[in-house]
């Protein structure tokens, strides 16, 4: 049986201002485009006004689950493959698939209808061709 190990985590990774204070946001009307340096930029469109949890939060340039972004850009590496169960506008979906790379593969899965369409717009609009949902 092999054993895979986990990547060595930073001593201060449950500090959200170490992680979210590296990224820089810009909003516009209707999206927000994120950059973190070593890391592509990437745009998320949001839900105006029916979210009040991560529509809102992302409209305010806040990275969404700053620890769970954090341990995903750890764990994920190019060419692996990342199930995104419950995807709602794709924020993981994204970075998932900008980390894994054309050689890793991202299955997003989203049952409700507006989530859904936000989800594809943003996957096209990031030009994620390694995303199917």
């Amino acid at each position: 049986m092999t054993q895979t190990s986990l990547p060595a985590f930073p001593d201060d990774i449950f500090s959200d201002r170490r992680f979210a204070g590296r990224w820089k946001s810009w909003t516009r009307k209707d999206a927000t485009d994120f950059w973190m340096p070593g890391f592509h930029p990437f745009r998320i469109s949001t839900h105006p006004g029916l979210d009040l949890y991560i529509s809102a939060h992302i409209r305010k340039g806040a990275v969404w689950e700053p620890l769970e972004t954090a341990v995903l850009l750890l764990l994920l590496t190019s060419g692996s493959v990342f199930y995104d169960i419950g995807a709602a506008i794709g924020w993981y979906s994204i970075i998932a698939a900008l980390k894994v790379g054309q050689a890793g593969r991202v299955i997003a899965c989203e049952p409700e209808r507006d989530n859904y369409q936000l989800l594809r717009l943003n996957l096209r609009q990031n030009e994620l061709s390694n995303v199917t949902a």
